[in-house]
């Protein structure tokens, strides 16, 4: 059996905050129970600003938290997209994994898309999520993509994972219709496989949300033409204007999440800017146009 921990912080039931408490905490326990596993137990903490957090506890590991016994790790609705590995020729190489495993991506179909400079938002469950995807996002830089397509997922199980230009990072883009801010790159599913580039088209086209540029679809016979493509779509600017922040390799068929860093590399750009958390303070919306028609 699975056991049970709670804590909160002062609140008093039968108010408002119990009641936003009740609907998160049982929001928390339909995914364990759908997704959790023996051996685990489901903690929540619950914070005085009714933000909810919800906890898998593993037995027999030590915890980074000092005030915890067993090691926690997120137990969320939402799916965190993988960090993204590095094509070994990458221009900037940066801080992250390097795809090691170059010759998988010679002679069988692949997709390379345009990677686009923005940030890595989540819908599911009519909801915006940000990188992190511990909750809902209620920042003003998602305004477009909540407008016009978060509501449009709502199946439980899709995760719909793509990159919003609403705000401008390190490279502004020419003007877009408020509707093509949020460019779609990955669909997940409740099994936890990664769609094949072909079902996310047709997932999203069915729902009028916009995919990122693909640059090519197709078999590269070695991994030197793979290089020499790459190092040719560096030299061309973005499919939206502008400078081209980089490229993403991946496999056109469908895989495990489990083995996301074998089938998905990218590419980024010489001086690329990684932005941090302070570009919140000063962010400033792209430049739009009224939606067509």
């Amino acid at each position: 059996t699975c056991r049970m921990e709670a804590r909160a912080v002062n609140y008093h039931r039968g108010s408002s905050r119990d009641q936003t408490i009740r609907r998160h905490v049982a929001s928390c326990l339909q995914v364990f129970w759908r997704y959790g596993v023996p051996g685990m137990t489901l903690a929540f903490h619950i914070r005085r600003d009714l933000v909810v957090k919800c906890w898998v506890r593993s037995e027999g590991n030590r915890c980074r938290d000092r005030h915890a016994h067993r090691r926690t790790t997120p137990c969320t609705m939402t799916k965190k997209y993988p960090s993204t590995p590095y094509w070994p020729y990458s221009p900037t190489p940066g801080q992250g994994t390097v795809a090691v495993q170059t010759s998988r991506f010679v002679d069988r179909e692949v997709v390379i898309t345009e990677k686009l400079d923005g940030g890595n938002t989540l819908l599911h469950g009519g909801q915006v999520y940000s990188r992190s995807v511990s909750e809902p996002s209620d920042g003003k830089w998602m305004a477009m993509v909540k407008k016009h397509h978060a509501w449009k997922i709502q199946e439980p199980d899709i995760f719909l994972y793509g990159e919003d230009i609403y705000a401008v990072h390190s490279i502004e883009y020419e003007p877009v219709a408020e509707d093509r801010t949020f460019y779609a790159f990955a669909l997940r599913n409740g099994k936890d496989e990664f769609a094949s580039f072909a079902d996310l088209e047709r997932y999203a086209q069915e729902r009028a949300i916009p995919v990122v540029p693909v640059l090519f679809r197709g078999r590269f016979q070695s991994v030197a033409a793979i290089r020499r493509f790459i190092v040719s779509a560096h030299s061309k600017p973005s499919v939206l204007g502008g400078e081209r922040e980089g490229v993403v390799l991946r496999v056109a068929e469908a895989f495990p999440s489990a083995d996301f860093a074998k089938n998905v590399c990218k590419s980024v750009r010489s001086n690329h800017v990684q932005t941090t958390t302070d570009w919140r303070r000063s962010w400033r919306p792209c430049r739009t146009m009224p939606v067509a028609g």
